[in-house]
């Protein structure tokens, strides 16, 4: 019952991360598919690349900062700027002191707890 109490709670988690972190995915995506300039410009995104240097996920989303104000790319591909402009909203609504931070933590926690307890019975 345990092993099946934690792969719940892996999943549920999945699903709640996948919800703030889907508009990054879909620019990620579209960048990666649409503008081969921009991708090797910027350098490539890879996401193995991308959890190893922070370094790397500040120019990444520097980029999405930058494609959400381009005139020139909203005349060429309005959905990219689109979706960037939704994940400059969503990095907007991130928590910036450890008070927030820590609410934020114990929120997830317990949706996690709930929402697996829920599916599990």
């Amino acid at each position: 019952m345990f092993v099946v109490y934690i792969v719940v709670a892996v999943f549920v988690m999945t699903l709640l991360l996948s919800v703030p972190l889907f508009p990054f995915w879909k620019v990620w995506a579209r960048l990666k598919a649409q503008h081969p300039d921009i991708w090797q410009s910027a350098g490539p995104f890879q996401p193995a690349d991308m959890l190893r240097s922070h370094g790397l996920i500040s120019i990444f989303i520097q980029v999405v900062i930058r494609m959400s104000n381009d005139e020139a790319l909203q005349q060429r591909d309005p959905l990219i700027v689109k979706w960037s402009r939704m994940s400059v909203e969503v990095m907007r609504l991130m928590p910036r002191t450890l008070a927030s931070q820590t609410g934020y933590v114990i929120i997830f926690v317990y949706l996690t707890y709930k929402l697996t307890t829920a599916i599990v019975r």
